[in-house]
């Protein structure tokens, strides 16, 4: 059976109405993947609630802020939230300065967990010690080969392009070899958003004159699509259907063990939260 969502005041509200979360402590997150993360993660008396995407959590955590604002220390509910980053960082709005929100290290968290020793759990699982071994730095030929894709991304979100890129299977233009096919990606592309020859232009000089560290604008999911990608050939010899996307997502949320995510600093803030927030009050 689906988990039930809701969205955002509605998350707030479902937290507000139940007796039994409004004496724990609440984390808003977007969506029930990460709720499975942070429950491995935070287990002991913190409650993940997804609230569907980045401004709908937002909005949940002020709907708790209102609610606090008219009760006493003992009555207030106990709530932060935690959002991807994506590209907020090449935005005028600054979310750093939003009360009790906290945001991934990277462009999202599944970039973050590529960043930890989960990514060694994935490749043991499914790749071969050898091929790894002499391969190098992964994450770093990832990021390269996916470097115009996630400027194209980056830049939609600059200029408000509002490009299509849910239509576009990934899969289909990443080798086994996880070399990006980028002529007959950016072909279907642009016909698939009607991207006109100088439009394209002005976005390739706005990639020339912006260099931007590619960990802050690389898409998670586009990342573990060419991984998978690799472990069919230059990392193993892994069965496609067992290393598609969303099972190297899935494989790094099993994997992830607090210690490992010691070196961020959201993960240290909602731990040191935690631990103050049981000495009573909210947000």
């Amino acid at each position: 059976m689906t988990e039930l969502i809701y969205r955002g005041h509605a998350a707030a509200n479902f937290v507000i109405m139940s007796h039994s979360l409004r004496i724990k402590d609440i984390i808003f997150v977007e969506g029930l993947s990460d709720k499975k993360l942070f429950m491995k993660l935070f287990p002991e008396n913190m409650v993940p609630v997804p609230a569907d995407g980045a401004e709908n959590v937002v909005a949940a955590l002020d709907v708790i802020k209102e609610f606090n604002k008219i009760k006493e220390d003992k009555d207030k509910i106990r709530a932060i939230a935690f959002i991807d980053q994506d590209y907020l960082h090449l935005s005028s709005g600054d979310f750093k300065n939003i009360e009790g929100l906290f945001l991934s290290q990277y462009r999202d968290i599944e970039i973050d967990m590529l960043h930890t020793k989960s990514m060694h759990y994935v490749l043991n699982e499914y790749g071969n010690s050898e091929k790894i071994d002499k391969f190098g730095n992964i994450l770093r030929f990832v990021m390269q080969n996916l470097e115009i894709i996630s400027y194209l991304r980056a830049y939609n979100f600059v200029y408000n392009k509002n490009w299509n890129f849910k239509d576009v299977n990934l899969v289909r233009y990443v080798d086994i070899e996880g070399q990006v096919d980028q002529e007959k990606f950016l072909s279907f592309f642009k016909q698939k958003n009607s991207v006109i020859s100088d439009e394209f232009k002005n976005f390739i000089i706005w990639k020339n004159n912006n260099t931007i560290n590619l960990e802050l604008i690389t898409r998670g999911h586009d990342a573990c699509c060419v991984i998978g990608q690799m472990l069919r050939k230059i990392l193993g010899n892994a069965d496609r259907e067992k290393v598609v996307c969303d099972a190297i997502e899935s494989s790094l949320r099993l994997a992830i063990r607090p210690d490992f995510c010691f070196d961020f600093l959201w993960y240290r803030s909602i731990k040191e939260w935690c631990e103050m927030s049981r000495g009573g009050g909210g947000i």
